[in-house]
């Protein structure tokens, strides 16, 4: 028998948060590259933004008023980050359901991609469609590498003593090897949005550098250009 307090079996997932925290960080790491990859490319063209500005665009005018005039210059903001809430939530979700039908929780994922890319060439051209497609293919990528490394599999022993004992080694290390997996997706989303984050202030800087020259003022002007 496994011992009762070992933290993970090798024929079970890994416990509920760790499940949560799966779907989460993959999904955070589909966002993160995506933003990273529209600052190079076109910087609404990061998925979340240009699901955010459809959304916009496609409320009524009513509602766009109520918004306005509730929030003011912050509405875009708080609807971001509303979509970003709602995220994270079904993210959660598919994590869970990740180690039982990891079809469906990768299908899911790929849902976001879908998304963003119809959502930005609607907008813009198909170019603006490439931090989206990236994007859905790291959610997919990362979410399954996850699910894979939280299942280890149970190696043959010839007795039941030295099945318990490989159990446990392989208990171990699956789940050494799933939080190691875990921390790096994490990074991965860290950079890809921080990198996005750092070029789109760079790209700014530079925008207001060039509303900054003007031509000087001439210390004896010409005559006008006479008529004709």
């Amino acid at each position: 028998m496994t011992s009762a307090t070992e933290p993970t079996s090798p024929d079970r997932p890994p416990a509920l948060i760790l499940r949560i925290l799966a779907g989460v960080v993959a999904a955070l790491a589909a966002v993160g590259v995506g933003h990273g990859i529209a600052a190079l490319v076109n910087p609404v063209a990061s998925p979340i933004l240009a699901v955010g500005s459809t959304l916009i665009d496609a409320a009524p005018t009513p509602a766009k008023e109520f918004a306005v005039k509730t929030f003011g210059t912050n509405d875009k903001p708080i609807l971001v980050g509303s979509i970003a809430g709602v995220l994270l939530v079904f993210a959660a979700v598919l994590g869970i359901i990740a180690w039982r039908h990891e079809k469906i929780a990768l299908a899911g994922i790929s849902l976001l991609g879908v998304a963003g890319i119809v959502a930005a060439v609607t907008r813009g051209s198909l170019v603006d469609g490439v931090p989206s497609l990236v994007a859905g293919i790291v959610g997919v990528v990362a979410l399954r590498l996850l699910v894979r490394a939280g299942q280890p599999r149970r190696d043959r022993a010839s007795t039941d003593e030295d099945a318990d004992r490989t159990s446990g080694r392989n208990g171990g290390s699956g789940r050494r090897v799933f939080l190691l997996g875990l921390g790096a997706t994490a990074l991965l989303a860290a950079v890809g949005g921080g990198a996005g984050i750092v070029l789109g202030r760079v790209r700014q800087a530079q925008s207001a550098a060039r509303r900054a020259i003007g031509l000087p003022t001439p210390a004896s002007p010409a005559t006008p250009i006479p008529s004709g």
